[in-house]
């Protein structure tokens, strides 16, 4: 999933002048991220261990290289992991069902955070935090600007499955969150049962194919301006040979799917905060229309 700044908030900050409070004061030095990038763009933010959840950030603000510190989030955090088997045989609840945290969420080593600082629950390191290359910030002719951002990860098991979450923030305000999954399959069935939906994994065995579907649960909070945030929802709808834009406000909590046949598209913003051309600034909700499927070995 990807949130960006809809081209309209980078480098308009330092419009806005607000007594926002640290982050720092919402936690302990421990669980404390003051990260700033090597363009001067600076992030920071707390971080919390819960049973459930495993790690959840939260009161994360960005300024960018020349502008003023800003909250974007009050919470982010993995809310569930839903894993549905081909078969119907089974449907898990990863996150309600076991929990990402405890003694699910894994001890990290140096090698698993290769360039990076492994930061502590008490003495048990549980995440890795890296500044990394993000690839090419722009290109104009032979100008090149690569671009850099702030990662973070930890592994959690749960069954024969690690899990990876990863919170990425960029140089640039935009933020992407992820999950890797890797581990061995739960359920085999014998080839000579009924076929089953699978892979064929060995003499007799397949692997029951299933699916991971992951939930974020995100609350934003734009300048720390609590009620003053509205989600846009907009779709572009065919209309004759070109497409219409259509746009839909909620100002309350709702559900809507995803439709790509609308190339769906949703943007958090402020009543509040304006730029200089008098635009709401906020957060464009961007999610992968398409991926890949690998056979599990």
């Amino acid at each position: 999933m990807k949130l960006h700044y809809k081209n309209y908030l980078v480098g308009i900050l330092s419009l806005i002048s607000s007594p926002f409070v640290a982050a720092a004061e919402y936690c302990d030095d421990a669980y404390y991220v003051d990260v700033t990038l090597p363009n001067k763009a600076r992030w920071d933010m707390c971080w919390e261990h819960r049973g459930l959840n495993g790690i959840s950030l939260h009161h994360i603000f960005y300024k960018p290289p020349q502008g003023t510190r800003l909250m974007i989030l009050y919470r982010a955090e993995l809310a569930q992991v839903h894993v549905p088997y081909d078969d119907n045989g089974i449907r898990y609840h990863d996150i309600t069902d076991y929990g990402f945290g405890r003694t699910a969420l894994m001890a990290l080593t140096s090698e698993d955070c290769p360039a990076g600082n492994l930061v502590n629950l008490y003495d048990k390191p549980v995440i890795c935090q890296t500044i990394q290359n993000r690839g090419e910030a722009y290109r104009l002719g032979n100008e090149v600007k690569q671009g850099q951002a702030l990662s973070l990860f930890s592994v959690s098991q749960i069954g024969s499955y690690n899990y990876i979450p990863r919170w990425t923030f960029a140089d640039d305000g935009s933020m992407d969150f992820a999950v890797g999954a890797t581990g061995s399959l739960q359920r085999i069935k014998e080839h000579n049962e009924a076929q089953p939906p699978g892979w064929m994994i060995g003499y007799n065995k397949i692997g029951i194919s299933h699916l991971h579907n992951f939930f974020w649960r995100l609350d934003f909070d734009l300048g720390g301006q609590k009620t003053k945030d509205y989600v846009e929802q907009v779709d572009f709808a065919p209309q004759g040979s070109s497409l219409s834009r259509q746009s839909t406000i909620y100002t309350k909590e709702t559900a809507s799917s995803v439709a790509p046949e609308l190339s769906r598209t949703w943007i958090v913003a402020s009543t509040a905060l304006k730029n200089i051309k008098g635009q709401a600034m906020g957060y464009e909700i961007q999610l992968n229309q398409s991926g890949r499927r690998w056979p599990r070995n």
